[in-house]
């Protein structure tokens, strides 16, 4: 950029432009020239020479960026200056002689910006006077446009060339002239004739206003920052609402009731600003995107209506007057229930809305109600994913069925599929890519509408509920074991109302419509909670470990691809996404996964994994003895044969009043058996269940061990039964030896110390 710089700026002109007017640097130093009076006056020759140094700006010819003429601009000498020896008038502001009016254009960094502007007709043109003002805009990235006057746009009634060339039919222009209108007619009467000869054009035009006590639209931008001086522009009107602020002499001069004012801006504002009666607060159009609306605080819609009113030409109100005005504003623009439509309608992207159903994109509506947006644009040309498939393809060790599960549960992600109620678990190694494919979910649907937290911080802080409403995905990134109430955390599956409430503001409910994707590295779920979670988890097991010095970021690589990525998962058909999800259709080495980490978390499942067959004539007793065997003698009853297995594995038994429940819980939820409880004469039985025999029941397989089959293709129960699909899963699963113990030697590690080393291993290399 330093060849495209001009003479360094003196100090006080620095200080003007930079530090008062608030232009950056970089355009301050593309545009200042600091010159002595002598250039000066060899630059605009007036009439009476000037007497002082100042600045002078010349703009650049907006078609190739190259500056213009040095007889071309405004200067500003360091002190007023006398227009003649003989008159007492002054102008703070110089052209050259002879200059004849037209727009001036700042020199930008890139040098063809004002040709890409010119292209994009949906970018807004402001116009202000004079060239500082247009380096403040410019500054806060506003395409701001100077005029030399109020009517140097052009002259004798018609606009000047460059104007001309910049009023495209159908572009957006705000005229942001200086405050001081009100007071100036002939300024009013400027600014209406600029505005009715842009709309001549074909162009929409309105007209920005603001406090009378910021003169220029710089000394507003320094005063209340680049976001106001943007909703300024946001909340500017059209021509007939602007003038209808002068009022004619003899009319009644009384500020206008909060109630008439409230109504003139809820006709003017009902497709920009409603009230959200579901979380009790505001919401605004195109605040932050285009098509979206967003919240907003109850302070900054005074501010909104703050500038409205001033810009009506109501002045010397108090600050109850805006707050009676917003209150009365709620009542006419309250919305009862957010009616947004669901992504399994409409998908909203960038440039426009999907509709899922007919594959037609929508331009944006208000109407849509619509929270959030996808951060790409829509192109239904886009094709190649092959990066992220072949991702997949590892993450799921080829097996054709986990990959299938993926691309379902994104699919499910876009189009809130929370009608499904399931939730996806990916639980192994560190390194194994499992944080990899949950920034491929955040960034498939936007970083944005994701909201991270953790089981912990979920179910115990009352707040935390708040902050996922209306986002797509809820993540739980790197999960510990969980000991206490998971019912919260099941509510966001189940369809149930959540309560939500921030610090200060009335609480609300809300049911949960996205998807939640939670990651660990060890089995998490345990308790009570456990055979609740069968019924809504998808687990995937994920153990491709890659090596540390092979890997790299995955996710920077599949940005250029995600828009392909979003065609392919949103062609995959509903039906199927259900039957997939819905595990309609099973999958061996998920099955296997959950169960391997139940009976690593649960005593009980451990013990009937290991010695308890499932057999429907069945009849064994409870028992309530835990020392039974101690003695020597026979172990009969399901109650005494588990605490045995608890004493020689070292897990902690249940008490007697919680073994029998849980283990019905266990056998109809998670296992489908179908057991029942019976009271008899002399005492309590479980019908379907029996104590495994030594050498006796050795050709019945342990349920881990025919699970295990069903993978690798065996059949595990001797009917040749197998689901055909290459095996994917590393652990070692051993069979069932005939006895109802597992000898500690060789059972697989299972105390505290063992799981927080490893633990904590996976964490440091986890991708």
């Amino acid at each position: 950029m330093q060849e495209y710089m001009i003479n360094d700026i003196n100090e006080e002109h620095y200080q003007e432009w930079v530090l008062d007017s608030g232009v950056s640097e970089d355009i301050a130093a593309l545009n200042i020239e600091s010159l002595t009076a002598e250039q000066l006056n060899e630059r605009i020759k007036p009439k009476n020479p000037v007497k002082t140094r100042g600045w002078h700006c010349r703009g650049v010819n907006w078609r190739n960026g190259q500056r213009m003429g040095t007889y071309y601009g405004q200067s500003k000498p360091n002190k007023q200056h006398k227009l003649s020896p003989e008159s007492t008038k002054t102008a703070k502001y110089l052209t050259a002689s002879g200059m004849e009016p037209d727009a001036i254009f700042l020199a930008m960094p890139d040098k063809e910006h004002w040709v890409k502007v010119h292209n994009d007709t949906a970018i807004t043109r402001v116009w202000t006077e004079g060239v500082k003002k247009a380096g403040a805009g410019l500054s806060i990235g506003v395409a701001t446009i100077a005029v030399t006057g109020v009517w140097n746009w052009g002259k004798s009634g018609k606009l000047a060339p460059f104007v001309e060339e910049w009023a495209q039919p159908g572009t957006h222009h705000v005229i942001a002239f200086d405050s001081d209108y009100p007071e100036k007619e002939s300024c009013r009467k400027a600014i209406v004739t600029f505005a009715k000869l842009l709309a001549a054009k074909g162009c929409s035009v309105s007209i920005a206003s603001w406090a009378r006590e910021y003169k220029g639209m710089d000394d507003f931008i320094v005063a209340k920052g680049s976001e106001a001086f943007k909703e300024v522009l946001a909340t500017s009107q059209t021509v007939e609402q602007w003038e209808k602020q002068f009022k004619k002499d003899g009319e009644n001069t009384r500020i206008p009731s909060a109630n008439k004012i409230s109504q003139e801006i809820a006709v003017e504002y009902r497709n920009k600003l409603a009230f959200n009666n579901e979380i009790g607060g505001w919401m605004r159009y195109n605040a932050d995107l285009d098509g979206v609306w967003s919240t907003e605080t109850d302070e900054f819609i005074e501010a909104i209506v703050y500038q409205i009113v001033v810009g009506k030409g109501i002045d010397n109100f108090a600050h109850s007057y805006i707050s009676n005005i917003v209150k009365l504003l709620r009542s006419q623009l309250i919305e009862r229930s957010w009616n947004e439509f669901s992504p399994k309608n409409l998908l909203p992207f960038r440039n426009g809305v999907l509709d899922v159903r007919t594959g037609k994109k929508l331009p944006h509506s208000p109407n849509h109600r619509l929270t959030w947006q996808l951060p790409r644009d829509y192109d239904e040309a886009a094709t190649d994913w092959s990066g992220i498939s072949a991702y997949l393809d590892h993450f799921s060790q080829g097996n054709a069925a986990i990959k299938d599960l993926l691309l379902c549960y994104s699919n499910a992600v876009l189009k809130g599929r929370s009608d499904l109620q399931k939730f996806l678990h990916l639980i192994g190694v560190g390194g194994s890519g499992k944080g990899t494919f949950a920034r491929l979910v955040a960034d498939l649907i936007g970083q944005e509408n994701i909201h991270s937290t953790t089981l912990d911080e979920w179910c115990n802080n009352r707040f935390e509920s708040a902050n996922a409403y209306r986002k797509r995905a809820l993540i739980f990134w790197d999960e510990d074991r969980q000991t206490g109430k998971l019912g919260k955390f099941l509510s966001l599956t189940g369809g149930d109302l959540i309560r939500a409430e921030e610090k200060n503001k009335k609480a609300f409910q809300y049911r949960y419509d996205g998807m939640v994707l939670v990651l660990s590295n060890l089995p998490i779920f345990t308790g009570d909670a456990a055979s609740r979670i069968k019924r809504r988890v998808l687990t995937v097991p994920c153990n491709a470990s890659v090596p540390v010095g092979q890997r790299r970021d995955l996710n920077a690589e599949f940005q250029s691809e995600l828009v392909a990525f979003t065609n392919y998962v949103l062609s995959i058909p509903d039906n199927h996404v259900t039957k997939i999800l819905s595990g309609l259709t099973e999958i061996a080495e998920c099955n296997l996964e959950f169960w391997e980490n139940r009976i690593r978390v649960d005593s009980i499942a451990a013990w009937v994994n290991n010695a308890i067959i499932y057999d429907p004539i069945a009849e064994t007793p409870i028992g309530v003895d835990r020392n039974e065997g101690c003695d020597g003698s026979v172990i009969s009853t399901l109650f005494g044969s588990y605490n045995k297995h608890c004493r020689e594995t070292g897990d902690q038994a249940k008490s007697n009043k919680n073994f029998s429940p849980d283990l019905l819980e266990l056998c109809k939820s998670v296992l489908g058996w179908g057991v029942d409880r019976k009271v008899t004469k002399t005492g309590k039985i479980i019908r379907g269940l029996r104590l495994r025999v030594n050498k006796l029941d050795d050709h019945i397989p342990t349920y881990d061990y025919s699970l295990m089959q069903k993978v690798t293709g065996g059949d595990g129960s001797g009917d040749g039964s197998g689901d055909g699909s290459q095996p994917s899963h590393s652990k070692e699963v051993t069979g069932g030896d005939g006895s109802n113990t597992i000898e500690p030697e060789n059972r697989e590690s299972c105390d505290e110390n063992s799981n927080s080393i490893d633990s904590a291993f996976y964490k440091e290399v986890a991708l």
